[in-house]
């Protein structure tokens, strides 16, 4: 079985904060942008944040699920909204694509410590 890491977990813990208080700041910007009727899409990926980063600092795989599906959603949201135009596409894909990178070496962590916690059969 593997080992764990403590570094790692530490990482883990910082980055699962980091995206629950940059979705908190999200969500309290975008209510403050509701008034001008923009797309909700921000306040959609701020509480997916908040979620997700809960997520994390529980140590839980559905995270990076959450996350996934919520890139995807602003994938769709930024082909659709300013159409297929490079330099307009980057700044709804930039923030989403990069905390995803981010992301990608939990997901080893997370699935051994998953397979740490199963309860034998």
């Amino acid at each position: 079985m593997p080992t764990s890491r403590p570094g790692l977990l530490l990482l883990l813990r910082g980055l699962g904060s980091l995206l629950a208080l940059s979705g908190l700041a999200l969500v309290a910007g975008s209510i403050r942008l509701s008034e001008a009727e923009l797309p909700q899409l921000y306040l959609f990926a701020g509480l997916t944040l908040v979620l997700g980063g809960a997520l994390l600092l529980l140590r839980r795989l559905e995270a990076l699920a959450l996350y996934a599906l919520m890139m995807l959603l602003a994938g769709a949201w930024a082909l659709i909204e300013p159409g297929i135009d490079g330099w307009r596409l980057l700044p709804g894909l930039v923030l989403w694509l990069t905390l995803g990178l981010l992301l990608l070496p939990f997901n080893r962590l997370l699935g051994h410590h998953l397979e740490r916690t199963e309860e034998p059969r």
